[in-house]
């Protein structure tokens, strides 16, 4: 199971009008904050915070955009927070990929590439839910 604030249409339509996809495969779907490895653990979200998310609106913000070769990625804040409950990856969203690549990669091309700011947050929609795969 995954925790993940997936986007509105709407606030899909609007991150990529203004980061046109560079890559092959589209994605701009969710932001996932907690994974099936962690769901529920001590290293994960505790059951308080998860019902947090889940029982009020949540404030998204893109802050930043980061790519490599194949993968391009855009930096979020939740509610204030930049990084994510499991593990302290930074909370993103995955533009897009080549099919050599898998979105989890993401946090890595933000740590490991040079980040750019946005001057100004983009606001967008979403509503937590738990994402079963």
């Amino acid at each position: 199971m995954y925790l993940a604030i997936p986007l509105t249409e709407k606030s899909r339509q609007k991150l990529l009008s203004v980061f046109a996809p560079k890559f092959s495969i589209v994605v701009a779907h969710h932001i996932t904050l907690c994974g099936p490895k962690t769901f529920g653990t001590s290293i994960g979200m505790p059951q308080s915070v998860v019902d947090e998310y889940l029982s009020r609106e949540n404030t998204i913000e893109v802050i930043g955009y980061a790519t490599d070769e194949s993968l391009e990625t855009v930096t979020v804040r939740i509610n204030g927070s930049t990084l994510a409950q499991h593990g302290g990856r930074p909370l993103h969203i995955t533009l897009s990929h080549e099919p050599t690549r898998k979105p989890v990669e993401s946090s890595f091309v933000i740590l490991a590439n040079d980040h750019q700011y946005l001057k100004s947050p983009l606001l967008l929609d979403a509503n937590c839910a738990k994402i079963f795969h």
